[in-house]
């Protein structure tokens, strides 16, 4: 810290990670060293300069360099323009890597890349295995992850109107850790597991408006549109060689760019309200947040590995999440909640969404806040 235009940040540290548990096979081990540096600058009195890099050298993976860059510009007093550059990484975790697990009430199962293929085997011999999705064989170590992020926005905060932050990015990822369904039980739930997509880049814009409606109320909309594809698979379908079977003609027939959806599990759209009440005299809050994604891809249909084709589809859903919180003083804080208050449910591709649920938490706090007169 050398004075309020000119900030100097560094530390160093070294993570461990250790885990023995019943869904794995053996005590698995990691360690993580790594630096960082910042330097935040002012060099103007509406612009402001950040730049930094931090090194990890992972165990396992190897070392990586992360630099990034951020300015800011404040145009006027209710405009401002954001842009900023950096490179990521992140490393494959245990549960990536090892997992063995099955929900024992729905059904499906999330296998780690190191041991999907010889539990699909042992699935098999059991005859718990409808059909193969992803040849399990296929899978194995998981690469670390990098990416090199491009962002560049502007906000826009007036008296007593709407504010809005606008951003559009690009993200070009080598080695994307991603999940897919491997096979069908006979259930009719999936066995999902982890892998590398060699060459992704995704790309799109988000918007966020905000607003205080009254002196307790704000109102908040965003809304995010998401281009996320693979680049060998852009070039092999433009070249014309990908190739797509017709499940009930069984008709070859050659991919369009057209047709291509992208990665899976993406959703091109999505879009979240928020209300939120807040009544500090009395003591209570409420928040109701709607959130709608769009259609995403589920897995590949008709053998051409890529998603092309309407029914590789999940359908659109919309959840709403309600709670109602009310404080005691400094002491007691009592809230209640209903999760996915419109109980909707999509037990074949979305088992992780249970349906409605309902919740409450009572907390204490002991200690007193200090006060400074």
């Amino acid at each position: 810290f050398f004075n309020t235009r000119n900030i100097l940040t560094l530390g160093i540290g070294r993570i461990w990670e250790s885990i023995e548990a019943t869904r794995y096979d053996d005590k698995m081990k990691y360690h993580t060293d790594y630096a960082f540096v910042q330097y935040e600058w002012q060099p103007l009195e509406k612009l402001n300069v950040l730049t930094g890099a931090r090194f990890d050298k992972h165990s396992a993976y190897g070392s990586q360099l992360s630099p990034k860059l951020s300015l800011q510009y404040d145009v006027t007093a209710w405009l401002a323009v954001r842009a900023s550059a950096g490179v990521g990484f992140k490393a494959s975790d245990f549960r990536q890597l090892y997992l063995n697990f099955t929900n024992s009430t729905v059904g499906y199962s999330v296998l780690g890349s190191r041991v999907v293929s010889d539990e699909i085997t042992k699935l098999q011999q059991e005859g718990q295995i409808d059909q193969i999705l992803a040849e399990p064989s296929t899978f194995g170590d998981i690469n670390a992850e990098s990416s090199v992020a491009y962002n560049l926005g502007v906000m826009l905060k007036a008296d007593k109107l709407p504010s809005l932050s606008i951003n559009v990015f690009r993200n070009d990822v080598k080695d994307l850790i991603d999940t897919k369904a491997v096979a069908r039980k006979v259930n009719g739930q999936y066995v999902y597991s982890y892998y590398n997509i060699s060459k992704v880049f995704t790309e799109g814009i988000e918007m966020e408006t905000a607003y205080q409606l009254t002196r307790n109320i704000n109102l908040a909309v965003g809304y995010q549109l998401l281009i996320a594809k693979d680049k060998e698979e852009v070039k092999n379908i433009r070249d014309g060689k990908v190739y797509a079977r017709n499940p009930e003609t069984n008709i070859t027939y050659r991919v369009s760019p057209d047709d291509y959806g992208g990665l899976f599990n993406r959703s091109k759209h999505m879009l979240n309200a928020k209300i939120f009440y807040n009544d500090l005299q009395h003591g209570w809050n409420a928040t109701a947040r709607f959130i709608y994604r769009g259609r995403y891809g589920f897995a590949d249909a008709n053998s051409s590995t890529v998603l092309d084709d309407d029914r590789e589809y999940v359908n659109g859903y919309a959840t709403c999440n309600l709670s109602v919180a009310k404080s005691f003083g400094d002491i007691f804080r009592m809230q209640v909640g209903c999760d996915n208050v419109f109980d909707y449910k999509d037990p074949v591709y979305i088992p992780m969404l249970p349906g409605r649920r309902l919740w409450a938490s009572l907390s204490l706090t002991l200690s007193k806040k200090n006060n400074p007169n």
